[in-house]
């Protein structure tokens, strides 16, 4: 239930562990959104999250690495 992008871990769940998500860039160039197939589950603010640090998509809270 984990992604990494660019430097960092997400946790996104353990229901879509070994499933393919998506990831689609927002508006801003730091903002992306995380899909499984047409489903949104979240976004991530990248600029607020500091590289090599993982956090929860649904509570972004930081997780312990």
């Amino acid at each position: 239930g984990r992604i990494s992008l660019d430097g960092r871990q997400i946790f996104i769940g353990i229901p879509f562990a070994g499933k393919q998500v998506g990831i689609r860039c927002n508006a801003s160039d730091a903002m992306r959104d995380i899909y499984y197939r047409h489903q949104r589950l979240g976004h991530v603010a990248l600029r607020s999250v500091k590289k090599g640090t993982a956090i929860n998509l649904y509570s972004k809270r930081i997780l312990e690495t």
